[in-house]
């Protein structure tokens, strides 16, 4: 790590952007079309990235509900890809997308499952929800935790 905050490096994946300052942000700024993610696309105005908005989490279990947002919020980036690849497609896909997750005693994922989603994508809600079974949490106290866990998704 540099002061030039790994912007460079000897090799393929050596730099790296986060906050949307990659050429595909995880905050709302990186457009994912080669622009750089500064919140503008340069010549053609404000950024207009797929918006992911949590909808109500309900947790049942001993892990704090926050804990898992947090989480969950960190990797929008990953979701957000599975949207976007479906966007390409059909530019007005709009809905919502529940997981359904269960967290075992070691914070492992260990159940996922589409646990009631709107969002006419059979292939990005089935990409939604494997992403979901590659997080890891925090062990929870007492046992597993089940979660609801719904995004809504919209083109902008």
């Amino acid at each position: 790590m540099t002061a030039r905050g790994r912007m460079f490096g000897d090799s393929i994946g050596d730099s790296f952007g986060a906050g949307g300052l990659g050429l595909r942000g995880v905050g709302e700024t990186g457009s994912g079309d080669g622009t750089i993610g500064l919140g503008q696309r340069l010549g053609r105005g404000p950024a207009s990235a797929p918006r992911l908005r949590e909808g109500t989490v309900q947790v049942t279990g001993r892990l704090p509900a926050e804990v898992i947002r947090r989480i969950v919020r960190q990797n929008f980036g990953r979701f957000r890809l599975c949207y976007e690849n479906e966007l390409r497609r059909n530019p007005v896909l709009a809905g919502r997308v529940t997981t359904r997750f269960v967290i075992d005693r070691t914070g492992s994922v260990a159940s996922v499952a589409d646990g009631g989603s709107d969002l006419p994508s059979a292939s990005t809600v089935s990409c939604v929800v494997r992403g979901f079974g590659n997080l890891s949490f925090p062990q929870p106290e007492g046992g597993m935790v089940v979660v609801l866990y719904p995004i809504v998704f919209a083109p902008h």
